[in-house]
């Protein structure tokens, strides 16, 4: 397994074990709502670290914590509310969406960090040609 693929493994469970461990304390101070500011937060920076595929087993898992310990009945994995299954689906695809921006944006910036460094490549390649024939007319000359 090569190191980035590891680091990526080590921050999905990592982040999946902390979103655990704040549910169980959380439950007993904080709402739905407010869980979901920071459940979104834990989940975009897995995102920003990790990618697409990671991110969204983050965002599973988050959805599923949330449904266990903040929508009723507590404590299982079934929602009665009409209001919570739309508080959980805008969740997860809001998180989803955010994660797949996220992921094109980083592609973008690979994209062209690539093609500025070809482009300084190419640049260096023309100044070196244009100079080679400089000192050939100059010898040619003297």
């Amino acid at each position: 397994m090569s190191n980035a693929r590891f680091r990526s493994v080590v921050l999905v469970l990592f982040a999946c074990v902390a979103l655990i461990c704040f549910s169980i304390v959380a439950h007993h101070y904080l709402n739905l709502a407010a869980t979901v500011s920071v459940y979104l937060f834990v989940t975009l920076a897995i995102a920003d670290k990790a990618g697409f595929v990671e991110a969204s087993l983050v965002s599973v898992v988050a959805t599923l914590c949330l449904d266990y310990y903040f929508t009723t009945p507590l404590f299982q994995f079934r929602v009665d509310r009409p209001e919570n299954w739309i508080a959980l689906a805008a969740f997860e695809g809001i998180s989803l969406m955010v994660i797949r921006l996220s992921h094109r944006a980083h592609q973008h910036q690979l994209m062209a960090e690539k093609q500025s460094s070809e482009q300084k490549a190419l640049h260096e390649l023309c100044r070196d040609l244009l100079l080679l024939d400089w000192k050939q007319r100059s010898e040619e000359h003297t």
